[in-house]
């Protein structure tokens, strides 16, 4: 099995292949905090295509513009890092999106425009 060195404590950890990173695999606090934000990006993405990319039929909402879809996305990394706590953003639609860490920990992601609809990721 292949080893890989933690970029945050330096320990050579296993790796189950030589494209996998050792902080992915390491549980010294750095990369468990690495590990998180990227868990909370991934998720975050499906739910940005869930609540803003999906057709009509599917979330009541018409998918907004693709400049917008990169705003969520870019502004999904901030919360997720923590460097904001909470987004709130007026779309061209006249829909408000919404993103934060709950209480649990999750990311949570809402768009509402007269109604609302929303989702979270599940506790770890």
């Amino acid at each position: 099995m292949p080893t890989a060195t933690c970029e945050y404590c330096g320990q050579a950890v296993l790796v189950p292949d030589d494209e996998t990173e050792g902080w992915e695999v390491c549980s010294c606090t750095g990369a468990r905090m690495r590990q998180r934000y990227h868990d909370l990006v991934l998720e975050g993405d499906e739910l940005i295509d869930e609540l803003f990319a999906a057709p009509e039929e599917e979330c009541g909402f018409a998918p907004v513009t693709e400049a917008a879809n990169e705003t969520l996305r870019r502004l999904l990394r901030d919360v997720a890092a923590g460097t904001v706590g909470t987004v709130s953003v007026n779309l061209p639609d006249g829909s408000k999106a919404a993103m934060r860490i709950n209480g649990d920990g999750e990311l949570e992601i809402s768009r509402s425009k007269r109604r609302k609809i929303s989702n979270t990721t599940k506790s770890r």
